[in-house]
């Protein structure tokens, strides 16, 4: 399970937090994520593979209502 959350999960969480500082000052940019269709439904046997995505969109999602005022999409 840590495994899959560190790649899945947090690798993306570590990448965007190196990029947004230069985002934001310049007020532009795009954070562009591949996630799967399990972020979205999970199916029988993949649970823990699902859940690092069901977590990445809900992140994401959080994230882009944020980063509007930054002009970050």
């Amino acid at each position: 399970m840590k495994s899959v959350f560190e790649t899945n999960f947090f690798g993306v969480i570590r990448m965007i937090k190196e990029v947004m500082p230069d985002m934001k000052k310049r007020k532009g940019g795009h954070i562009i994520v591949v996630s799967s269709v399990m972020g979205l439904q999970g199916v029988v046997f993949n649970d823990v593979y699902a859940a690092s995505k069901f977590a990445m969109e809900g992140f994401c999602e959080c994230l882009a209502v944020q980063l509007l005022k930054f002009n970050v999409t």
